[in-house]
């Protein structure tokens, strides 16, 4: 999984039972699965059918349009994380 965590690299899983898809950027991954994860080997089961028998993984570059929408995304994780800081200031006086 470390090989695949390169800035500009999303993991894609698919489930091919109920369609659901979801991607990650592969950094990202990397700190919750491991560096020694195996990249083909899927990491979590579906959310949807509970079970990791029909998911699929999948390594790619990313492209522009995928970086403007995961940026698009950010400011509601900026948000998120400035909530989180304000409450550990507020919870340290």
């Amino acid at each position: 999984m470390a090989d695949a965590a390169k800035p500009s690299q999303i993991v894609t899983l698919r489930c091919h039972r109920c369609r659901r898809m979801v991607n990650f950027l592969a950094p990202d991954l990397v700190q919750i699965v491991g560096p020694g994860h195996y990249i083909h080997v899927t990491p979590f089961a579906c959310t949807r059918c509970g079970t990791d028998e029909f998911v699929a993984v999948s390594v790619r570059s990313a492209t522009r349009e995928d970086l403007g929408k995961m940026l698009e995304e950010l400011p509601e994780i900026e948000r998120e994380t400035e909530g989180l800081a304000l409450s550990r200031q507020a919870s340290r006086r």
